[in-house]
């Protein structure tokens, strides 16, 4: 025979259900706000990387950019053995300009080696979620303490031309490693790498960085 459910028994329950819909909605929030107190130990690194040592100020982006292009580029390679790019060369026997077949199967051996690390902690998923995120455009908060602690003053600017990007993190799906873009300028060629942090106790460390990613 069941037992009958009774009014302070259903006020009971209501109670249990709010407590944990409370206790998950906070646990979501401190992590949301773990990644994005993350996002500025990454941003200080890289920029303590990428300055030199003699710089006044340090150029930097306002904007958390985001590098799909490139991505896509990588993924495409990643899973369908597409190319980041093929040479020309000359023919002589046809005497026609066709594709670098030589060159290009030397260039697929380094590009393998080169994102091997990138292949080994990132699945294709964790690549797809990151090309299929929309979220919007964030900005950097100029009064953080990462930015106002070094010898050099940083500059903020906004658009392509700045000096220095620094991207948002994308996490793997067990949240251990992340991976960060940073683009500059340097001779008037930009140059975008990729830095790649794993999770130890409480601190990132930075373990991987694959320079001037797509070439």
């Amino acid at each position: 025979m069941k037992t009958p459910i009774t009014p302070l028994m259903q006020k009971a329950q209501k109670l249990v259900i709010k407590i944990v819909f409370l206790v998950s909605l906070f646990v979501l929030s401190s992590s949301v706000a773990q990644v994005n107190s993350d996002a500025y130990v990454y941003a200080g690194q890289i920029m303590n990387l990428t300055s030199q040592p003699n710089d006044m100020e340090y150029e930097l982006n306002q904007s958390v950019v985001v590098n799909k292009h490139i991505l896509k580029k990588y993924y495409e390679f990643r899973t369908q053995g597409k190319p980041f790019f093929k040479y020309f060369a000359v023919d002589n026997a046809s005497d026609s300009i066709q594709f670098d077949s030589i060159q290009l199967k030397k260039d697929m051996v380094r590009w393998k080696d080169k994102y091997k690390y990138l292949d080994s902690l990132f699945s294709e998923n964790d690549i797809k979620l990151a090309l299929n995120d929309n979220e919007p455009e964030k900005k950097w908060d100029t009064s953080h303490l990462i930015f106002n602690k070094n010898n050099y003053l940083v500059k903020w600017c906004t658009g392509f031309y700045c000096k220095n990007s620094i991207s948002k993190a994308y996490y793997n799906y067990t949240k251990t490693h992340a991976y960060v873009w940073s683009s500059h300028i340097d001779n008037n060629r930009r140059y975008v790498d990729l830095y790649i942090f794993q999770k130890k106790e409480d601190d990132w460390l930075l373990i991987e960085k694959i320079e001037d990613v797509g070439w």
